[in-house]
């Protein structure tokens, strides 16, 4: 995907909290057990 970086900035600033939610939703359905993961090792 041909993106400028400022475009993606831009989006990124404009969309705030729709970024910060779908990020957290994907994190969260892909990455739960390696976090925990990582959380018990500290």
């Amino acid at each position: 995907m041909a993106i400028k970086k400022e475009t993606l900035a831009q989006f990124c600033e404009e969309n705030q909290s729709l970024v910060a939610i779908y990020t957290y939703e994907k994190v969260h359905e892909i990455n739960i057990p390696l976090f925990h993961m990582y959380v018990n090792t500290k």
